[in-house]
């Protein structure tokens, strides 16, 4: 009895050990509402009681089960012991009158298990078993009825085979004539309805995990994409769609702002209609997302773009004092522009700074709106501007027009841009998209 009880013991810790192990290893079985019926078969052996006229014994059986959901099957079982030899205890006297049996036996069980459709799946079972020996047992006891209880696991291989683990206690009879009977036993299982999946090479281009036409190799291996998400970069342009110039334009599938105009590159394409490969679709002298953004003018149309001036002006470091070799490009707009051209016109003033390795934000947002500041002081100054036809603003880094270094930035993108806006300025005719702004600035530059 010891022996079986610690046998069953260490049966029932092997399962809840799997259980660790389950959690974390991948799904492999079908789900019992497809695939609910299985059958196994295999040996088995079986461990009498010690106080018993039978030796231990291999034997055979099989099972049917049904999963009745994701934690319950009920499983029928029939065993068959072919041949048992007699056993005369050491503490009796009388000897059994026969030498060999055989034996046969069947019942039902619930299985309830713990983590179900993992390629390990353990679990605890409690059921009845009737059974019957060819010979005469104690009390002349041929048939018997027991209650079992234990503990076993699949190791799924794929949807449709796996092997199974058993082991159970049977207790029969009462008081002095109670027995405690042991089964061991392992079977390979088949599940009826389940289909081993294809197998896939992803070195053969087949597999498309997030199914958007380019397949996981060449993903990972040409394009660098994420092969579980369509749109990488998120920017309403599905990665098959940018590399493969579906609507005509080749853009970056990782970058959602391929000509940093500020707008997403899906954003052109499917709604305001620009090229995301331009950064100034019209070619009239403004980036398109400032004319949609900033402008409210049409980015198809070259007439309505505002008079844009782009000043690389070079200030020491933490200044925004405007050195004397710049007065001349600022002379064209205060002098010329704003007063003999356009003397009713506005100006808008945007500082930028580009973003080396280490660049605080909130610094650079104040840098650059000192030094828009300064541009305007100068042209107020100088030729006689009022204040109030003039806006300065800072973008810190948020608005590059030229790809900056990760380690170095880009002077280029450290400058002051004055947009200015004529009093006869034109107005296009053409009727345009409606959309939220905010749904189709590109990530990097939304404030």
């Amino acid at each position: 009895m010891k022996k079986l009880v610690g046998l069953m013991g260490a049966a029932l810790v092997a399962a809840t050990v799997l259980v660790d192990r389950a959690v974390a290893a991948p799904t492999t079985a079908e789900p019992a509402e497809i695939s609910p019926w299985s059958v196994s078969a295999g040996p088995g052996y079986l461990m009498f009681d010690g106080n018993q006229w039978d030796k231990d014994a291999p034997y055979v059986q099989g099972r049917l089960s049904y999963a009745v959901n994701r934690r319950l099957d009920w499983d029928t079982f029939l065993f068959l012991v072919p041949y048992i030899k007699a056993n005369v205890p050491d503490n009796r006297a009388e000897v059994p009158d026969w030498s060999t049996a055989w034996m046969g036996g069947g019942g039902v069980e619930g299985i309830f298990h713990l983590t179900r459709w993992q390629k390990f799946d353990p679990y605890f079972a409690a059921g009845l078993q009737a059974s019957y020996i060819s010979e005469e047992q104690k009390n002349d006891r041929q048939g018997d009825v027991a209650v079992r209880m234990g503990a076993g696991a699949y190791y799924h291989f794929n949807e449709e085979w796996a092997l199974r683990f058993d082991g159970r206690m049977a207790l029969g009879g009462i008081g002095a004539d109670s027995e405690a009977n042991g089964f061991i036993e392992g079977g390979l299982c088949w599940t009826w309805g389940a289909k081993i999946p294809a197998k896939y090479m992803v070195g053969g281009g087949a597999v498309d995990s997030d199914a958007d036409g380019l397949t996981d190799a060449q993903e990972t291996g040409i394009y660098k994409t994420n092969p579980f998400d369509p749109d990488t970069d998120h920017d309403g342009l599905t990665d098959y769609e940018e590399v493969m110039s579906t609507y005509g334009y080749k853009t970056d599938p990782l970058n959602p702002d391929t000509d940093l105009d500020m707008l997403k590159d899906g954003a052109e394409v499917l709604v305001i209609g620009t090229d995301p490969t331009d950064a100034d679709t019209d070619d009239g002298g403004v980036t398109d997302g400032h004319e949609v953004i900033e402008d409210g003018t049409d980015p198809l149309f070259k007439a309505d773009d505002l008079i844009l001036f782009s000043l690389n002006l070079q200030f020491d470091k933490d200044k925004s004092v405007i050195k004397p070799i710049y007065f001349d490009k600022l002379e064209i707009i205060g002098a010329k522009t704003m007063t003999r051209e356009h003397p009713g016109a506005t100006a808008k003033l945007e500082g930028h700074a580009d973003k080396l390795k280490g660049s605080k934000a909130e610094y650079n947002q104040a840098l650059s709106e000192r030094r828009a500041k300064a541009v305007m002081d100068h042209l107020s100054t100088k030729f006689n501007i009022a204040p109030s036809r003039m806006t300065a603003v800072g973008y810190g880094f948020a608005k590059p027009k030229y790809p900056n270094d990760p380690v170095m930035g880009n002077p280029l993108n450290r400058r002051v841009d004055v947009y200015v806006r004529p009093v006869d300025h034109p107005v296009s005719t053409r009727e345009q998209p409606k959309f939220d702004v905010k749904d189709v600035i590109a990530p990097a530059t939304v404030e």
